[in-house]
């Protein structure tokens, strides 16, 4: 019975596992003090939010390669025999992303650790890849019409964003990339593509619309793809969706937009019309933690679930202004309408027609 509710609780909570073209990559190289290599020491990656840990042994090299690693936060620890155990940790793996270091053991025993919290800025050197990262801080803290955060792909050099792109859920894609032609540009979301070919061709419409609350961050790729990307001929936006953590957190928000806090057009005001009634509610909520049944199955380290609802209630009144046909014009007379001119002579103004 036990294992029939762990299975339950599973399919209830899908997990996320990010695709190549999402995760990220670290490289580490293992080194005495003389920068001679260290073989078989033992190199640990934490994800400090959730704990799971990922263990390599160096090669002869002293190389230790992490694949498909999940965007997030992590720890790095190293250990060999007759050297001082080394720890570093903050270091950000960021989506699409390859991260180098070295560490340096010093000698000692095992026993003794080494905590390093700051060094140099660490170095992108396994691809060439050109883009931007849009990161988690302004994708919640810009402004954004329509709360699109792929309109923020617009912040990256050679992004132009096309017409009615913020408002429009189905032109996401219309954007052109160091001048390609617009709508021809890839989405992914956790590294599987969620954009679906358009009426035009060689164009691309998205089939899906992440909440600004559930995207981590996203990343704009312009140029130089590594090989596992393909169908575009512009560029290539790659989403990462939140995750749960050992932590239970959530949010519930309201976003509005009304046409009582408006100014009325100069048009509407010369006809002594009032401003169309425009009315926009975008809400919901987001909820992550880890998946625990209580006397059954504790997920913290293991298991974990992320998810969130979001409406939108939209009521809107278009207006336009336009010129209707005189009677002289309905009647077939189309000749400039004479107007009466004022000129000054004599003793007072006389009309001239």
């Amino acid at each position: 019975m036990k294992r029939v509710l762990i299975a339950a609780a599973a399919l209830c909570f899908p997990v996320s596992m990010p695709a190549q073209t999402a995760a990220g990559l670290v490289v580490i190289l293992v080194q005495d003090p003389s920068s001679a290599a260290i073989s078989a020491a033992t190199v640990r990656l934490t994800e400090q939010e959730t704990g799971i840990v990922t263990s390599q042994t160096t090669t002869d090299q002293g190389l230790a390669r992490f694949v498909s690693v999940k965007p997030s936060r992590y720890s790095v620890s190293a250990e060999a025999s007759g050297f001082k155990r080394i720890v570093r940790s903050g270091i950000t793996v960021n989506v699409a992303e390859s991260v180098s270091m070295t560490l340096t053991l010093e000698l000692g025993a095992v026993t003794e650790t080494v905590e390093v919290s700051s060094q140099a800025p660490l170095l992108q050197t396994e691809n060439g890849g050109l883009g931007q990262l849009i990161g988690n801080r302004q994708i919640v803290e810009l402004p954004l019409n329509g709360r699109n955060p792929i309109g923020l792909a617009g912040l990256t050099a050679g992004v132009v964003p096309g017409p009615a792109f913020s408002d429009n859920p189905l032109q996401l894609a219309n954007l052109s990339v160091n001048g390609s032609r617009g709508g021809a540009t890839e989405i992914l979301q956790d590294g599987a593509p969620v954009t679906v070919p358009e009426n035009s061709p060689g164009t691309f419409a998205t089939a899906t619309l992440p909440s600004v609350e559930r995207v981590q961050e996203f990343k704009v790729q312009t140029n130089s793809f590594s090989a596992e990307f393909g169908r575009t001929t512009g560029g290539v936006i790659n989403l990462v969706i939140k995750s749960g953590t050992n932590k239970f957190h959530g949010s519930a928000y309201e976003f509005v937009r009304n046409s009582r806090l408006d100014s009325n057009q100069w048009f509407l005001n010369r006809a002594g019309q009032r401003l169309g009634t425009f009315q926009r509610n975008q809400y919901g909520f987001t909820l992550g933690g880890p998946v625990i049944l209580p006397k059954l199955y504790n997920g913290r380290n293991r298991t974990f679930f992320f998810g969130g609802y979001e409406g939108l209630r939209q009521r809107a009144q278009q207006t336009s202004t336009t010129t209707l046909p005189s009677r002289a014009q309905m009647s077939g007379d189309f000749s400039p309408p004479q107007q009466n001119l004022w000129v000054a002579g004599g003793s007072g103004r006389q009309p001239r027609l």
